[in-house]
């Protein structure tokens, strides 16, 4: 839920400079309506595992999809936009090719939205490669 996504520091003293999503949580609940398990979900992972293993494991991809469709029945039929963050665009965007391979383009038509993007390694990690040549 939720609560694997707000914050990586739960205690008072240091919580707030340890946010992820936390103060985006807070201002779609306030700001927009928003509630938990109606209209708002996260689906943490462990990102130290490979995606194909996530989902034979863990069913990862299948529980995310039949979250995505509750979500999206309980708000009359519309898609659902899936905010991704760091390597959970990639993740993000496994989940979109699985779910075409496994249930087709009308599924994610008719189920998603939008896939947002936020701080994606599409480029990959060009810190990593500086720190190797500067040391």
């Amino acid at each position: 839920g939720l609560e694997g996504i707000d914050y990586l520091d739960k205690s008072a003293f240091i919580r707030g400079g340890t946010y992820v999503f936390g103060p985006v949580i807070k201002a779609l609940k306030k700001h927009g309506g928003y509630t938990e398990g109606v209209d708002l979900e996260a689906a943490p992972y462990d990102w130290r595992i490979p995606p194909d293993q996530l989902e034979s494991r863990d069913s990862y991809f299948s529980k995310c999809m039949n979250i995505i469709e509750s979500l999206s029945k309980n708000n009359e039929g519309r898609g659902v936009v899936l905010l991704c963050h760091s390597m959970g665009v990639k993740t993000g965007q496994y989940l979109l090719q699985l779910a075409l391979k496994v249930k087709g383009q009308e599924w994610i038509d008719q189920n998603v939205h939008t896939l947002c993007c936020a701080g994606g390694p599409f480029l990959g990690s060009s810190q990593t490669v500086r720190s190797l040549v500067a040391g």
